[in-house]
């Protein structure tokens, strides 16, 4: 039974990864059931994905100080009620390593059933700063069954702490259909689609492309700009757009990820200003769709982009950077082709099919030792 913090269609990278590994396996057959707040009121709620698969919220409100708590209690009332109806669970998979990781640790202790951690980035690269919750991951890391990191840069700030607790590192995956998508033709035309996607929140530094957008007025090849994401900064955005006049800047903020292949395919370039990351979903479907790519030279995305090769790095908050580089890939198709070419091709191995493969032989050598 993986425990989450939140339902992850509303939200962003460690609630998709879930998502998407919780929904593959159970196609596989395996039965899956998810543990998680409720933003149906005060109740407890199910909500059924298909025959594998089904999602059990709890009553949860947030009250500072004791949210932390409220999510311990909810997730272990709800454990116990659903124990019943569903029977047996042989693994325990905490995502995000705070209360979740915290709840889940407890159950595997109370059902002595084998438990295992996936961390996503900023539970491991922000929330660590809390001297607290840093001595209750490393104690609760010690005592795990398999520990996992999105990236080998969460897993060295780990390091630095624990040394001697085996850590395997399994990124994210891509739906297969974003491989079938090639490479667009970039020579010969006057119009380019850019893309943004990703939460709108200042992490992710989405107000940087408005600003890139806007010093590239003028230029001489019409841009558009889409911007898929939710988020606090979205109202700052839209005046941003009002004042500046920038009208060639679409914001969607309520598409399904379903949906969200469509916007690859007809984008040209693909732009990742954030200013920290684990290995960004977003950024793995670009490269699966072909696309050329400017990406901040930061975290787990160097870990996937190698300059001039399958993409663009640039220090982050170098406005002209971003500036001069989109112009760069415009103006040099050729070689936008080529890097959207050898990051599919750097990916090719990371679909969904081939990460589940990667946690089922971890769930199924706990479950044959009886870890």
């Amino acid at each position: 039974m993986p425990v989450q913090s939140v339902y992850p269609l509303e939200v962003g990278g460690a609630e998709l990864y879930s998502y998407k590994l919780a929904i593959n396996l159970s196609k596989l057959g395996h039965k899956i059931s998810v543990c998680m707040p409720s933003s149906f009121g005060f109740h407890f709620n199910k909500i059924k994905i298909n025959k594998n698969f089904q999602i059990y919220f709890f009553p949860y409100i947030i009250i500072k100080f004791l949210s932390g708590i409220l999510f311990i209690i909810g997730v272990l009332l709800q454990t116990l009620t659903i124990i019943p109806k569903i029977g047996r669970i042989e693994v325990i998979h905490a995502h995000i390593a705070s209360y979740p990781m915290i709840t889940g640790f407890i159950i595997s202790k109370l059902l002595h059933i084998p438990f295992v951690i996936t961390c996503h980035g900023s539970d491991i690269r922000t929330e660590r700063k809390n001297i607290g919750l840093r001595c209750i991951q490393n104690y609760i890391f010690k005592r795990s069954n398999y520990l996992i990191t999105v990236s080998n840069e969460l897993k060295m700030i780990i390091k630095q702490d624990i040394r001697n607790v085996p850590i395997k590192v399994i990124s994210g995956g891509v739906d297969k259909e974003f491989f079938k998508l090639k490479v667009k033709n970039m020579k010969h035309r006057n119009f380019y689609n850019l893309l943004f996607v990703g939460s709108l929140r200042k992490i992710k530094n989405p107000t940087i492309v408005l600003e890139a957008l806007l010093k590239l007025k003028g230029y001489k090849y019409n841009l558009k700009l889409t911007i898929i994401g939710n988020g606090p900064l979205f109202d700052e955005l839209r005046e941003f757009c009002d004042k500046n006049q920038l009208n060639n800047v679409i914001f969607l903020k309520n598409i399904s990820h379903n949906d969200i292949k469509q916007f690859y395919e007809q984008s040209d370039l693909f732009l990742m200003p954030s200013l920290s990351e684990g290995t960004p979903l977003a950024l793995l479907e670009a490269m699966a769709s072909s696309k050329p790519i400017i990406a901040n030279e930061i975290g787990g995305i160097t870990e996937l982009i190698k300059n001039n090769y399958n993409g663009i790095l640039i220090k982050p908050n170098n406005l002209q950077s971003l500036v001069d580089n989109i112009k760069f890939l415009i103006e040099n198709p050729d070689l936008s082709e080529k890097l959207g070419q050898n990051a599919q091709k750097t990916i090719s191995t990371k679909s969904w099919e081939n990460i589940c493969n990667l946690y089922l032989k971890i769930y199924n050598s706990l479950v044959k030792s009886g870890k």
